[in-house]
């Protein structure tokens, strides 16, 4: 309101940003080799004192040993990018691009979930497994992989605020649920209370969170023809299946959870 002067935001300062990214990249390794230490200068340099940036790019570096790979990062188009005084965006895209397939369909996924929702490792580990992102894999149970795959997203900080070391649940920054948004575009959509919606073909993975079941859930519901998941999130109220699952074509639906409903 101007009542009192602005607080104008900084980045880290030089040395400890570099302590952050360095710890990152190195581990706690007791020689760092010069010619990476050098490139990495000038990477952090770049994210302009993110510490999310150093996080993340510092994590990606750390499993490189080459340095043309270190270079390859440096030079990477991505950093041309618009993005304003920060440079966040295109570190995070270098950390996204440098993941496996299976991780980053996987990370992307999380896109249906709500900004600063604590997910639950169990429940997400589920949808995997529902919509064929993840599967058994030679003496490894499914359980197994996804567990691994969450591990190997927290270390690389696109989870994070995790309750315990096991990962029972955590959080995405949410430049980073941003980032998940903007790899999935209309596939992922969340709907926080009820508001006229008009939901498109193209929605494949929902999130509706509501006080009061709206009257036309149905109606909206049946426009998503590709619907494959769907959860519901409400901590007061009972619904009857037949007001939206028995009046639905989900010929597609892999999975419907509901939190903190009472399905009658």
């Amino acid at each position: 309101m101007g009542t009192i002067p602005m607080h104008e935001l900084f980045g880290l300062p030089e040395d400890d940003y570099w302590s952050v990214f360095k710890h990152r990249a190195f581990g706690n390794k007791s020689e760092e080799r010069p010619s990476l230490v050098k490139i990495g200068k000038e990477i952090f340099r770049k994210c302009k004192g993110n510490p999310l940036a150093a996080k993340t790019l510092g994590s990606l570096l750390r499993s490189k040993s080459e340095e043309k790979k270190w270079v390859s990062v440096k030079e990477s188009e991505l950093w041309n990018l618009p993005q304003g005084e920060s440079s966040i965006l295109p570190a995070l895209k270098l950390s996204y691009l440098h993941l496996s397939i299976k991780l980053r369909r996987c990370f992307a996924f999380c896109a249906m979930f709500p900004k600063d929702y604590r997910i639950v490792k169990e429940t997400l580990i589920h949808l995997w497994i529902a919509n064929d992102l993840i599967s058994s894999k030679g003496n490894m149970e499914v359980e197994e992989i996804g567990n691994k795959i969450c591990k190997e997203l927290y270390s690389r900080s696109f989870f994070q605020d995790a309750i315990d070391e096991g990962l029972g649940c955590f959080k995405m920054h949410d430049l980073v649920h941003d980032l998940a948004q903007s790899i999935m575009e209309d596939e992922c959509h969340v709907i926080e209370n009820y508001r006229p919606v008009n939901l498109s073909e193209s929605v494949c993975h929902l999130m509706w969170s509501y006080s009061d079941p709206p009257f036309d859930m149905v109606f909206a519901l049946c426009k998503a023809e590709s619907l494959r998941t769907l959860m519901l999130l409400s901590s007061v109220k009972k619904i009857k299946p037949h007001k939206f699952l028995h009046g639905l074509d989900v010929h597609s639906l892999r999975a419907f959870v509901a939190v903190g409903v009472v399905v009658l």
